[in-house]
C-alpha cells in the first residue's frame, strides 16, 4: 500500500503524480504567495468590522462574542504551512508576555481537517499559552479576505480591523514588539 501524499511513488500513475505535485505546489504558493519572510503591517480605515466563526478544541461554536470585547491581534494559520509552524513558538511567548498589555493574541487555524492536526501542532510545539481554534468552514478566507498565510490582523476590541501584515514574523524580535506596542498605543488598545 502507497502513500497518497508520496507522490514519488511508483505505484501511482504519472497524471496522478502530477496532479498531486500541482495541488502541493498550489498549497504552497498560498502559504508562501511571494510574500517576504518579514513584511511590515498596513493600517486600514479601521471602519470594517469582521464577524469570525470558529470552533474551540471541544467542538463548540463561537463567534467574536468569544473574547468579550478585548482588542485582538488574530494569526491565521494552517498546520501545513511552513511558515505558520515557524511564527506559532514565538506567538505563544508573546501571548505569554505581560507587556502586551490589554491585547489578546488568538492563533486561528484554516485547516480543513479540524482540530486534530491542530492539537498535534500544539503538542508537538509545545503551545500553552494560545487556546486551539479552528475555522473549519474556511470562512474567514472569504470574509476577510486572506491572501497567504500567515496572516495576521489587529482588530479594535469592537472587532474593527486595524491593520493588516502578510507573511511570517519574528514576534521574538524586539523590533517588532515596538511596533506592535507603538500600534497599541496609536489606537489606543490599551
Amino acid at each position: 500500500m502507497y502513500d497518497p501524499v508520496d507522490y514519488s511513488n511508483r505505484n501511482i500513475d504519472w497524471p496522478r503524480r502530477t496532479v498531486l505535485r500541482v495541488l502541493a505546489g498550489t498549497a504552497a504558493s498560498f502559504c508562501i504567495a511571494a510574500v517576504p519572510a518579514f513584511s511590515s503591517w498596513e493600517v486600514s480605515s479601521g471602519t470594517d468590522q469582521i464577524a469570525l466563526k470558529f470552533q474551540d478544541a471541544s467542538g463548540r461554536p463561537h463567534n467574536m462574542n468569544y473574547f468579550a470585547g478585548a482588542p485582538l491581534l488574530v494569526n491565521f494559520w494552517a498546520s501545513w504551512c511552513a511558515p505558520c509552524l515557524i511564527e506559532l513558538p514565538a506567538l505563544d511567548r508573546l501571548a505569554h508576555d505581560p507587556s502586551r498589555g490589554a491585547l489578546k493574541i488568538v492563533a486561528l487555524s484554516l485547516d480543513a481537517n479540524g482540530m486534530a492536526p491542530v492539537q498535534d501542532v500544539f503538542r508537538r510545539a509545545k503551545i500553552r499559552n494560545l487556546e486551539p481554534l479552528v475555522d473549519l468552514a474556511q470562512e474567514s478566507v472569504e470574509k476577510v479576505g486572506v491572501p497567504s498565510l500567515p496572516f495576521t490582523m489587529l482588530l479594535a476590541a469592537d472587532a474593527r480591523i486595524l491593520a493588516t501584515r502578510q507573511g511570517r514574523v519574528d514576534w521574538d524580535s524586539r523590533s517588532e514588539r515596538q511596533t506592535l506596542r507603538a500600534l497599541a498605543l496609536r489606537f489606543r488598545l490599551g
